[in-house]
């Protein structure tokens, strides 16, 4: 780990031979690793021990009778970068698109289709990196304020993280929320970059 704080580095520049490139997107935004290449450089690098962290907690779908959020809008920067998710009921999921199209899972050709979205608002600090191109850090380690969109409806949360190898936390009035089986997406909003929905 060349962070110092003890993270797991997949950096493609020193395990090239596992990611891969799509043509279908631009660079820096288009570098893949899949299942069996991941697994074969995790265990590569003698990572195979079994995670140690307590997951988000889950629960059971159960959609809303009254639909209050059924489209959200994290607009993170500007027109190429604001991602919509539209609730269907159906499958009590959000079909995300960025920038009005349809964002695409590059390893199924299926649309990207939450359970449950996480808006986080965090600081960001804008800088320059040592090759004098821009950088963003953003904050999260600390408490903020957030929302989490599932089952068609909103609840504003507080979210917390303790230091940078715990868990990030969700809690609202009534505990620690659990989130619905199958994938969450998290989107980390610089304050002032409001999420919206309706």
């Amino acid at each position: 780990a060349r962070s110092g704080k003890g993270f797991k580095d997949l950096d493609q520049f020193y395990n090239g031979r596992y990611f891969r490139r799509i043509n279908t997107r631009y660079s820096p935004h288009n570098l893949y690793i899949y299942g069996k290449a991941l697994s074969e450089l995790v265990t590569a690098k003698g990572w195979g021990d079994p995670p140690t962290f307590s997951p988000w907690p889950r629960k059971d779908d159960t959609p809303a009778e009254t639909v209050t959020a059924s489209v959200i809008t994290a607009n993170f920067s500007g027109p190429l970068y604001k991602a919509t998710f539209n609730y269907d009921k159906a499958s009590n999921s959000y079909s995300r698109e960025i920038a009005g199209k349809a964002d695409i899972d590059a390893n199924n050709n299926q649309p990207i289709k939450p359970k449950s979205v996480i808006a986080v608002m965090a600081v960001n600090s804008y800088g320059q990196q040592p090759n004098g191109k821009p950088k963003n850090d953003i904050d999260i380690i600390g408490t903020g304020k957030g929302f989490i969109f599932q089952d068609g409806t909103a609840t504003a949360v507080t979210w917390s993280k303790a230091s940078a190898v715990s868990r990030m936390k969700f809690t609202d009035a009534s505990g620690e929320i659990k989130f619905n089986r199958g994938q969450s997406w998290v989107c980390i909003l610089p304050i002032g970059n409001p999420v919206t929905y309706k």
